[in-house]
């Protein structure tokens, strides 16, 4: 066996149950570092996304109504494509079914 000596042979050593009464301010501390970084990093954010939207070519008027007009004109065709489609089928379905029940 080995011995252990404290320096205070009349005292045995200690576990502190909490922390010193100081450490509260280094919390706070810690936590304002924190946010305060947290928030630069929002405010770099914002300003690079201001810095790419400079960069950006933008569509002229004319292009947005034009482009807007081919969506439009496509998306009625398909529409009615779809629709057509649908509406034979259903027809079909129906006449296929109404003669097995007979």
């Amino acid at each position: 066996m080995v011995e252990h000596r404290s320096p205070k042979p009349a005292v045995g050593g200690s576990i502190p149950s909490g922390r010193a009464s100081g450490s509260k301010g280094f919390k706070v501390a810690k936590k304002e570092k924190v946010l305060i970084k947290y928030y630069k990093g929002i405010k770099n954010y914002l300003l690079e996304v201001v810095v790419e939207l400079k960069k950006v070519l933008w569509p002229s008027r004319e292009q947005v109504i034009t482009s807007t007009q081919i969506v439009l004109v496509f998306t009625a065709f398909f529409g009615l494509y779809v629709g057509l489609w649908d509406n034979a089928l259903a027809y079909l379905l129906s006449m296929i079914f109404k003669g097995v029940q007979r």
